[in-house]
């Protein structure tokens, strides 16, 4: 009996040993994946953009599929309809985007001008003033930095541009490779399936259609929270009288883009471009985007995205932080989705390690 008991709890300390030793070996794995997406981190955009092309046509190819079209039909169809449709706005937008950055371009000398001037009228009257030392140096040198600014920020948009044409390789490849996701769609399932035991493929197939709810709706959801943000910006901005508005509103929707610090960074500009009108002009920019993004925070968000990804704010932030820092703009981008995937994949290997799944 004895004996039987002492077999029974070194079985069951083994089992422990060998839960302990998978769980470190699952952890090491996945640090050394993490480093080496980290390394080719470069290599991302495209698929990013691919993704995004994957969850705005696939609905449509699946409608198409549905009428009996084969599938590589539909999504050249698919593809042939989101061309026209970009196409259509570009021809629409490029002439007045160009437009308004010719025109900001050419004020931008005549603004710096102004806050030299400015700066040496404030620094002359100071001279009058009994100032203390270090409080005129610090507002000589807020001047000087803001008229620096102002005086590269053409050079800065030179700089984007370059950047932006060197990216020119990732808009090939992304559709490509969202071609491909969307006609391998199937097989491409069944391929992660095989490399799974019979008895865990079940759990696995459901594991994989949480992840897809979750960037489906986390994807779709900020497109359309985005999108609808630009518009209600730059009609706003038409209203109260803002030059460049269309502009503002472009760059303050894309941004949107990034939860949180997205509507701080895109705020900058529209103010910057706002004061070269008037301050009040400032003031009423900084109302309107306050309340936009009330509207956002309380109606857009709630109605169209809901909890999608059940993530606690700090956790956002957190994952915001980190994802710009390890991977720049394209971090701040999939810093979100990215938590909300790895939520699901600790919340199914927790369940794992319980026993409920093995």
């Amino acid at each position: 009996m004895l004996a039987s008991v002492n077999n029974k709890v070194s079985d069951e300390k083994g089992r422990s040993w060998a839960l302990r030793i998978r769980q470190v070996f699952i952890f090491l794995i996945a640090g050394g994946v993490f480093l080496f997406l980290y390394r080719v981190r470069g290599a991302f955009t495209p698929f990013f953009l691919a993704l995004l092309v994957v969850y705005l046509a696939h609905p449509l190819v699946r409608s198409l599929e549905e009428k009996d079209i084969p599938r590589p039909v539909a999504i050249l169809l698919v593809y042939l309809l989101l061309a026209v449709l970009m196409g259509m706005v570009i021809a629409w937008l490029l002439p007045a985007v160009r437009d308004e950055i010719e025109q900001i371009l050419m004020i931008l000398p005549q603004q710096a001008m102004r806050w030299e001037e400015l700066a040496q009228g404030v620094l002359h009257r100071m001279r009058r003033v009994e100032v203390p030392l270090t409080i005129k140096d610090a507002i000589a040198n807020l001047f000087i930095r803001l008229q620096q600014g102002l005086e590269s920020f053409a050079e800065r948009v030179v700089e984007i541009t370059v950047v932006l044409l060197s990216r020119i390789m990732s808009l090939i490849v992304a559709p490509i490779i969202a071609y491909y996701i969307l006609r391998d769609r199937s097989l491409l399932r069944d391929q992660v399936l095989s490399l799974v035991p019979v008895h865990r493929r079940d759990d696995v197939l459901e594991l994989l259609r949480e992840i897809n709810q979750v960037l489906n709706g986390f994807i779709r959801g900020q497109l359309i929270v985005s999108l609808a943000m630009a518009l209600m910006l730059t009609l706003g901005l038409s209203l109260i009288g803002v030059r460049y508005a269309l502009l503002i509103g472009m760059i303050a929707g894309l941004f949107d883009l990034i939860p949180y610090f997205g509507p701080i960074i895109g705020l900058l500009p529209a103010l910057l471009l706002a004061s070269v009108q008037s301050f009040w002009k400032a003031v009423w920019v900084l109302v309107l985007f306050l309340a936009a993004n009330q509207f956002e925070a309380s109606v857009l968000v709630p109605k169209i995205m809901g909890d999608r990804v059940g993530l606690h704010p700090l956790v956002v932030i957190f994952a915001l932080l980190a994802g710009g820092e390890l991977f720049g703009v394209l971090g701040l981008l999939i810093a979100v989705p990215a938590t909300a995937v790895g939520r699901v994949l600790v919340s199914f290997w927790w369940k794992g390690a319980k026993g409920k799944l093995v």
